[in-house]
């Protein structure tokens, strides 16, 4: 364990402090869209719900596979299992705005980003996504994007906080949110999701590039 740290600080010390004593914040607070999405909401929180049960549904029981290269994850995958992760520890079920527009449109409406696209997660409990930073390769490229830094992800929490959902992000961690806070993060920050709750843990991820101001 502490070789595959101490490679990861090695290969990341310019971008991040590394330091887990700091008191930092590390992420954003953007807004609650809730309100902004009445009529619609109760449609996404059901969608998400009854997500396993969609014939369309993309399960990631493969996250780890060195093909998922939209996180650091899949690049680190061996390093990772080496580790102890596997196919049951890091399984989840992920399904696509272009899949399902008539769910996500009135959702990415409201982000603020240019060209956004998104994808709701069911993270089942006992289930984690292990520590990771995002590269968004997939918007890089399906969009030509110059710079990736001008590429921002936003996560929309779908229910309220439940005992045993949490997020680190830096040395942040992130819990007790409510149905429709909306957070986002600095490009390359790592983070992790786990759910060592009695209930499925729901968001939606949205990925779209900053508007010139």
């Amino acid at each position: 364990m502490a070789a595959a740290l101490k490679e990861i600080i090695e290969e990341e010390k310019t971008v991040w402090h590394f330091d887990p004593m700091l008191e930092t914040k590390d992420y954003w607070y953007i807004e609650n869209i809730k309100e902004r999405l009445t009529g619609h909401w109760e449609t996404v929180v059901r969608f998400a719900r009854e997500l396993d049960e969609k014939t369309n549904t993309i399960s990631m029981d493969d996250f780890l596979s060195p093909r998922n290269d939209d996180t650091s994850i899949g690049r680190n995958a061996a390093r990772l299992a080496l580790l102890g992760y596997n196919r049951q520890n890091t399984s989840l079920l992920k399904t696509y705005s272009d899949l399902f527009p008539e769910i996500f449109d009135p959702l990415l409406a409201v982000s603020g980003l240019a060209n956004p696209i998104g994808s709701v997660i069911h993270q089942k409990p006992g289930t984690t996504i292990p520590w990771h930073f995002d590269t968004c390769a997939f918007y890089v490229q399906k969009f030509r994007i110059m710079d990736p830094k001008s590429v921002r992800r936003q996560l929309i929490f779908l229910e309220d906080w439940s005992w045993g959902h949490y997020l680190l992000i830096g040395n942040s961690v992130v819990h007790q949110w409510r149905a429709g806070d909306v957070i986002s993060w600095p490009y390359m920050m790592r983070h992790l999701s786990a759910n060592a709750g009695l209930t499925p843990k729901l968001t939606v991820q949205v990925t779209g590039k900053i508007e010139a101001v």
